[in-house]
């Protein structure tokens, strides 16, 4: 199956490869891609998102270098990894989001209370949107 890039909104937060390499990685770590799936051709992605085929080649080399990507000269790349790869991948993500959160609330000078009271007022804020639903 080929790996669907339609859902991935690039945005100037991050440089771009990163953005693709994440996109990925999020899809593998929430079971939305198979082992063997294939990416589009590189040609192919930058036309589809609309950026110059050296940043194509920059994400899919950094993916290979992790070792979830396998290319080979004139064939397709495909996805991989197995279960535990998967697993550890959705770890390092929700860490890395984590990461980001609280430091952008220490910035704020926000105390771990204060926090932990906007996670909780929020959580179930989520928990009766989608009682609702």
């Amino acid at each position: 199956m080929l790996i669907d890039f339609s859902t991935l909104q690039l945005n100037s937060a991050s440089p771009i490869y990163q953005q693709i390499v994440k996109f990925v990685k999020i899809k593998i770590a929430l079971g939305e891609v198979n082992p063997g799936d294939e990416l589009p051709s590189r040609r192919m992605l930058s036309v589809i998102l609309n950026v110059n085929p050296n940043t194509i080649q920059k994400s899919c080399k950094i993916m290979e270098d992790e070792g979830f990507v396998l290319s080979q000269a004139g064939a397709k790349s495909v996805l991989h990894f197995d279960a535990g790869i998967a697993e550890q991948m959705k770890q390092m993500l929700y860490i890395e989001e984590a990461g980001h959160f609280i430091d952008e609330m220490r910035r704020l000078k926000l105390q771990k209370d204060q926090v932990m009271e906007i996670i909780n007022l929020q959580w179930k804020q989520g928990e009766n949107y989608e009682t609702e639903k």
